[in-house]
């Protein structure tokens, strides 16, 4: 979604519609913006798994990591297996992302929003 709210903007003429999924168009709190550019230094000094083995609780459910492990187990081999300079990068991005609420109203296509309140 993050991703898609600044192409949209920079390339509206490209879209004929849009479809975002958990995400918000709200730049980060500075305190979130500064979790960031933490968990940015940190993935480059105690590695990958250091900064995202805590993030499975928050994007996986009880009942998903309870029941089924195989997803868990591949939910972790594909997060641990992106290199700690893109982790780095991504986080560095997140917390320099701009503010899209304003721009919401002049946002002109179709846009399907899907958040769920599990997984």
């Amino acid at each position: 979604g993050y991703i898609g709210w600044e192409m949209i903007s920079r390339y509206r003429t490209a879209f004929q519609a849009a479809v975002m999924c958990d995400t918000r168009a709200a730049a980060d709190m500075p305190t979130t913006a500064e979790g960031r550019r933490q968990m940015a230094k940190k993935v480059l000094e105690d590695g990958v798994e250091s900064v995202l083995a805590p993030m499975i609780p928050r994007l996986l459910s009880d009942q998903t990591q309870a029941e089924q492990p195989a997803v868990v187990e591949l939910m972790k081999s594909m997060m641990f297996g992106v290199p700690p300079q893109t982790v780095h990068d991504h986080q560095i991005a997140m917390s320099q992302r701009q503010d899209f609420q304003p721009s919401l109203a002049i946002f002109d296509l179709p846009m399907l929003l899907i958040c769920g309140t599990e997984d």
